[in-house]
């Protein structure tokens, strides 16, 4: 069966795509580097990224890589299919060519729009605010973890008291670590943007919630040149700390399991992870990813422990979830820069 775009004429074609397309790079990506780009033809788009804005050091396998390229891909298909246009998404990982999937718009099955998702792509956006000590309710739990096993991930959760506290120092260490590395700090300080000339991509201040006298502090204390006295000193365990103290004001953790841990497998867990994280959009409530101690073999087994997994569990994500208020959204490149 054909799918709607192919009948409409090459005006309305590429409006839709264009539409469809400024929504799916609402997607997160690691650091917000956004590295996808799409290749588009008469009966698919080409997904693929740019080499440039991969993080080596901060991502050597491409986890993070291939869950934003998921996720950029689902929110793709999720806003084609509220504009009745059907598609399916084929992964074709190649390091080689840099190809991550194709979205055929000719074939498959015609789409069950979920105008409701559809509808939260722009609202979707991380959370670095604390959160009320409302705690998330089992049904929207529920829900949630039905859009993970959609993709074939699985969603574990936290919600006891000393499990959290495990889990929260677990991400302060794997922080710490991170601040410790200078080519991981380094390659973190490259996206860092100041709010007053902030570019279409990276981590404004203002995303990062740092304002007034916390922002100054971060200006200068986030320079390569201060965090290489903070380490000597020690001082870069109590920036750090201030990652320990929001986890553990957090009345709900939450790990995404892939299917595997080969990009294909991260790769299907973004697209997981981008369906669950706007149905909890839809449903009022905030995630904000906090993955640092999956860096590191120590903090990952103590993160494993805390949410009682083996350690050879492909671990996509770490997050935690909550009521509060909405974060500052972060900036996007223009159409044109993602499109060739």
């Amino acid at each position: 069966m054909l799918s709607q775009i192919t009948r409409l004429d090459r005006n309305q074609r590429n409006d839709t795509l264009a539409q469809c397309l400024q929504a799916a790079i609402r997607a997160p990506s690691a650091h917000n580097s956004q590295p996808w780009r799409f290749s588009i033809d008469d009966e698919a788009i080409r997904l693929v990224w740019d080499e440039q804005r991969r993080l080596p050091n901060g991502d050597p396998t491409g986890s993070y890589l291939a869950i934003g390229l998921g996720a950029v891909a689902e929110s793709l298909s999720i806003a084609l299919a509220a504009n009745d246009v059907a598609c399916d998404t084929r992964i074709e990982w190649d390091w080689d060519t840099r190809q991550a999937a194709t979205i055929e718009l000719a074939r498959g099955s015609m789409p069950t729009a979920d105008t409701n998702l559809a509808s939260h792509i722009q609202q979707r956006r991380t959370t670095r605010l604390p959160f009320t000590d409302q705690r998330v309710g089992a049904t929207d739990l529920d829900v949630l973890a039905a859009d993970i096993e959609r993709n074939g991930c699985a969603l574990n959760v936290v919600q006891e008291s000393r499990r959290l506290r495990a889990i929260a120092d677990a991400i302060g260490e794997g922080t710490a670590r991170n601040f410790a590395n200078e080519r991981v700090f380094t390659e973190f300080h490259k996206w860092l943007r100041s709010s007053e000339n902030a570019r279409s991509d990276g981590l404004t201040f203002d995303a990062l919630e740092l304002h007034g006298v916390r922002g100054t502090v971060a200006r200068i204390a986030l320079r390569p040149s201060s965090m290489g006295i903070l380490r000597r000193t020690g001082i870069h365990r109590l920036i750090a700390s201030e990652q320990t103290r929001l986890a553990r004001s957090t009345r709900t953790f939450c790990l995404v399991i892939a299917p595997d841990s080969s990009p294909e497998g991260m790769f299907q867990a973004g697209r997981a992870i981008q369906r669950m994280w706007l149905r909890a959009t839809a449903l009022g409530l905030r995630v904000h990813p906090m993955t640092a101690a999956l860096d590191h073999i120590e903090t990952k087994r103590a993160l494993a422990d805390a949410f009682a997994i083996s350690f050879d569990t492909p671990i996509a994500i770490c997050f935690r979830i909550g009521h509060g208020p909405a974060g500052t959204p972060s900036r996007r490149l223009p159409l044109d820069q993602v499109v060739f």
